[in-house]
């Protein structure tokens, strides 16, 4: 048995999280997470989770996901996740959109987010 914690490894996936005929358009990533920006063509909606990983992975810490549309909604998921924040995701097709997210790990924040409106759906 090794002396130190190895991380774990997230059983989670963001096309799993966010369902079925969702593909990956952007993503930002950083030490401990990544925020994942998610489209699905045949129902117009778009879809953020952000996922942790390395260490941060497997603990409970404050995390959190967020998703704008240009004129519209906000919808946000922040609180204490193990694994993953979200997901956030409503209809925006012909919407240009905004995302992040974030986990706090340690004594840092780690995640990423796009504040230019793009990924203009449909």
């Amino acid at each position: 048995m090794s002396s130190s914690a190895s991380a774990a490894t997230n059983p989670y996936t963001a096309a799993g999280v966010c369902g079925s005929g969702y593909s990956t358009i952007e993503t930002k990533s950083s030490t401990y997470a990544t925020v994942y920006l998610m489209w699905n063509g045949s129902n117009g909606h778009n879809c953020v989770v952000t996922l942790k990983s390395g260490a941060a992975a497997g603990s409970s810490t404050r995390t959190a996901v967020w998703l704008e549309a240009r004129g519209g909604a906000f919808q946000k998921d922040d609180a204490n996740y193990t694994w993953y924040a979200g997901p956030v995701r409503f209809y925006a097709a012909g919407t240009c959109v905004m995302f992040g997210g974030y986990t706090k790990y340690g004594s840092g924040v780690y995640g990423g987010e796009d504040l230019s409106w793009d990924h203009c759906g449909g």
